[in-house]
């Protein structure tokens, strides 16, 4: 509604509430479900209301979505510690994909420990991770990065003893998964 030269370009709104709903209850549920209705009246109000106003016809709007999302069910999480241990490794980065840097004199032992594929998750040498991800040229990409499979977790063993029950979701595996 402000004069065309101090009316901003562009203006961006962000709605949490499906992101946080999946996370904790998981993509099929009925929070999540409950989410999406409240995001869909948002949407819905902002257009009556440009509409209202006449700016709509001065408007685009763009809406997008920045990941996609699996399932997590109850129990699938391995404790960061069960995967290397923290006198051989030091976590660089958590999630799905995970970053470890190996401490100084022990790149074998960490090497040996992370490297290659292991029941529900895949670590590379940056240096050899797939092609298709266009990562791990960076510097800053940790020496050894590892992948959870699709409906796993990483967590540090604390994390996981604080965590509530239940199914979850999580983000951030493998771009050719269809979850994501």
């Amino acid at each position: 509604s402000e004069p065309e030269d101090t009316r901003p370009r562009l203006a961006l709104l962000y709605f949490e509430h499906p992101d946080g709903a999946a996370h904790a209850h998981g993509p099929g549920s009925p929070q999540l479900r409950a989410a999406m209705r409240e995001v869909d009246a948002a949407i819905g109000r902002l257009l009556d209301e440009l509409g209202r106003s006449g700016a709509a016809a001065r408007t685009d709007i763009v809406i997008v979505s920045d990941h996609g999302m699996a399932e997590v069910p109850a129990g699938q999480v391995v404790a960061i510690e069960d995967m290397v241990d923290p006198a051989d490794a030091v976590l660089v980065s958590a999630g799905q994909v995970l970053g470890f840097r190996p401490q100084a004199g022990r790149e074998a032992d960490a090497e040996r420990r992370l490297l290659g594929r292991h029941a529900h998750w895949q670590c590379w040498r940056r240096h050899e991770l797939p092609a298709r991800w266009h990562y791990g040229r960076h510097p800053r990409v940790p020496p050894i990065v590892c992948q959870m499979d699709p409906g796993w977790d990483a967590l540090p063993r604390e994390h996981i003893a604080r965590r509530p029950p239940g199914t979850r979701g999580s983000h951030g595996y493998d771009p050719a998964d269809p979850s994501m």
